[in-house]
């Protein structure tokens, strides 16, 4: 009887601690999803930013090569000319 009652007395013990274990675990759990979220938040961000930068560049690109393409014109007309 009295090792029945210990035992019961062991398996309550053992079960309000898996129950606060468990708890702590999903409250981490959480807090890791909610640490998840923000740095995909952050990353996001980040990777918008870039793209907007890159975007940029290939504009500057882009025009820089139109205006190569103007001068190389404007070099073979004059180059045309002192003939």
């Amino acid at each position: 009887m009295q090792e029945n009652l210990q035992l019961g007395e062991e398996v309550r013990s053992t079960k309000k601690q898996m129950d606060r274990e468990r708890q702590e675990f999903h409250t981490e759990f959480r807090r890791l999803e909610s640490v998840a979220d923000e740095l995909q938040t952050q990353l996001d961000r980040t990777v918008e930013e870039h793209r907007a930068v890159v975007e940029d560049y290939c504009h500057k690109i882009d025009a820089l090569e139109k205006q190569l393409k103007s001068d190389k014109q404007f070099i073979e007309v004059c180059s045309l000319l002192t003939l």
